[in-house]
């Protein structure tokens, strides 16, 4: 057994999903077996009617216009690179590119670069809470044209952020500007309306709505002009590279289960549960001598995100030992995170060692103390391994899996919360 806070990392295949994927990758079938550029006609039929299913059912998710596109790839980091490489080429060398401080690495690392290259490159910052500074956009002079990338969702936060009045100002200052927002986090955690939004790109990754690692998406307003990364002639020459036709379709199942969650009582459940959560762990550190706060806006973030400050702790190191702990005391190991998974990968070594781990760009740029002292916790209904259900979509009415999802979260929090606390004792020790 074990007890999962990662879900803004990952989250579980669902079963679901799985079986939709199995067929697709079935040995002893022809018919899935070839490859999707070279097929018979009954493959043919197959593989496109896949696709553009998928495509179909996404942009419907998002809520779209019907002559909107959609480019499959292999994760949201490709998506939003897609989106980037599209925006230089928009812009040229005397545009502006904006930013801001709390984008995935994806993009900052990729926009670094760009401004080594000599491209203009602004940040538009955050106060303590996370919150962008809109007022800086406002007041923001720039030349010629201007491509803007700005993520919905924070990863660490859970910060929602107005997308839609990012679009307001910059179409009211600018004559030309395109809009990309980074929406990995967004997806399947609250409604998404790209037409609303004003956004011209968006990305997502199938990974943290119950698909495995190896799917994403990019939605492209009609009449972009897009810049592939791989050339090809797949996916109407966008995204070079034989079609993951199992994963497409694995998507598309994924994307309908996430839409019958999509509701008031589905919400109102996962933020009981996340509340509840974040106080008993509040409680558990006040008990043992530890202050603890919640970072971030508390007023305006999705229903599964906390994190939390806990003084005088490493976070490294009590990862480490949450991962560990069923070795030395017999509690189900835990698992959840000091950030996004791009910065928590450096914690793989010991915590012994020198070697340095890499600071959250979020928390500096919200002039956090100490990043050592922070954990992030994730939760969702899939991963509730303490007393995991074999209910699924496919084979139980909707009201029957809420019942169950509400009941194996009370198991939960309660086994979790005694878990924590055991954590915070041995690590006090």
């Amino acid at each position: 057994m074990a007890i999962y806070w990662n879900t803004n990392s990952t989250t579980r295949i669902r079963p679901e999903v799985s079986r939709v994927i199995q067929r697709y990758i079935d040995s002893n079938n022809f018919n899935v077996f070839q490859n999707p550029s070279d097929y018979s006609d009954e493959s043919k039929a197959l593989f496109l009617s896949v696709i553009s299913q998928t495509r179909a059912r996404f942009l419907r998710f998002i809520k779209a216009n019907t002559n909107d596109f959609a480019i499959f790839t292999s994760s949201g980091s490709e998506s939003n690179n897609i989106a980037l490489a599209t925006g230089e080429k928009f812009i040229g060398r005397d545009g502006t590119i904006i930013i801001s401080a709390l984008e995935h690495d994806s993009i900052n690392l990729r926009c670094a670069y760009l401004k080594e290259l000599g491209y203009n490159v602004e940040v538009i910052k955050v106060d303590k809470l996370g919150r962008y500074n809109y007022e800086q956009l406002e007041n923001l002079q720039c030349n010629g044209r201007v491509f803007i990338s700005m993520m919905l969702v924070n990863n660490e936060l859970g910060n929602i952020y107005d997308l839609k009045r990012i679009a307001e100002i910059a179409h009211k200052k600018w004559d030309k500007v395109l809009i990309h927002t980074d929406a990995v986090q967004a997806l399947g955690k609250l409604p998404i309306d790209v037409q609303s939004l004003g956004v011209d790109m968006l990305s997502v990754s199938g990974h943290k709505i119950g698909c495995p690692k190896g799917i994403g998406a990019l939605y492209v307003k009609n009449g972009i002009d897009i810049q592939p990364l791989i050339y090809g002639h797949q996916e109407c020459g966008y995204r070079g590279g034989t079609e993951n036709v199992p994963y497409i379709a694995g998507f598309e199942k994924a994307l309908e289960i996430t839409q019958f969650q999509m509701t008031e009582d589905y919400a109102t459940i996962l933020k009981d549960y996340r509340d509840k959560l974040q106080d008993g762990i509040l409680e558990i550190c006040k008990k043992l001598n530890h202050t603890a706060y919640i970072n971030g806006d508390m007023d305006n973030r999705v229903n599964n995100t906390a994190s939390i400050t806990i003084n005088g702790i490493d976070n490294v190191r009590l990862i480490l030992m949450a991962c560990n702990i069923g070795k030395t005391i017999g509690q189900e190991n835990m698992y959840f995170s000091n950030g996004s998974a791009c910065n928590s990968a450096l914690c793989s070594a010991s915590a012994n060692t020198d070697n340095p781990v890499k600071p959250s760009p979020v928390l500096k740029s919200i002039c956090h103390p100490n990043y050592r002292e922070v954990i992030r916790i994730s939760v969702g209904d899939e991963l509730y391994n303490y007393g995991r259900s074999d209910l699924d979509y496919d084979t139980c009415d909707k009201s029957q899996i809420f019942a169950d999802i509400k009941a194996r979260m009370r198991l939960n929090l309660k086994s979790g919360l005694a878990a924590f606390e055991a954590l915070l004792k041995k690590y006090n020790n």
